[in-house]
């Protein structure tokens, strides 16, 4: 069980409206079964995983939020979260590319496609001496979604593009 605790403040432009609060509630997470190989040739190193997630099995716990737990039984499914990734070892500069793709479906029935996740990365590493690396990676995350608010109970269909740089920076003692 995990117990989310939001609090959030939202105000709308051209509206005296504002909204605040503090809500707590207790949360059963579905079970996950996932597995994955790697297979290494040379300087090649080649790897994929699946998991597995029953979104149907979600459940709230907190009094209040129970009536909402049909909507998982009949609006959801499983799913298989798909990762490969793939690793250049470059040995005479001591550096390793790296590559790789997430699948990550939505677990709402009914959706097309367009509204999986799908992340492409890019990465690069190189160990500066020793006992110092440096890593950089970029992420690239592209889906659909609709959403849905007061400003519009009809909806808004959005194409999602998320991009991520990160860094890391490890020393080996």
């Amino acid at each position: 069980h995990l117990i989310f605790d939001d609090d959030f403040e939202e105000t709308f432009e051209d509206s005296d409206q504002e909204y605040s609060g503090s809500y707590e509630y207790d949360v059963k997470v579905p079970f996950k079964f996932s597995g994955g190989l790697s297979f290494t040739l040379r300087n090649f190193l080649l790897s994929g995983s699946a998991e597995y997630v029953d979104w149907t099995q979600l459940e709230y716990k907190s009094s209040d939020l129970i009536y909402l737990n049909r909507y998982f039984n009949t609006d959801y499914r499983g799913t298989f979260k798909l990762r490969f990734g793939g690793e250049i070892d470059l040995p005479a500069i001591t550096s390793k590319c790296r590559a790789g793709f997430v699948y990550d479906p939505n677990p709402a029935k009914g959706l097309s496609a367009d509204n999986n996740r799908k992340y492409f990365t890019l990465g690069y590493g190189i160990l500066i001496d020793r006992s110092f690396q440096m890593d950089i990676a970029y992420m690239l995350g592209t889906w659909k979604q609709m959403t849905y608010g007061d400003l519009s109970p009809e909806g808004t269909a959005e194409d999602i593009k998320s991009q991520k740089i990160m860094l890391t920076v490890s020393f080996r003692y």
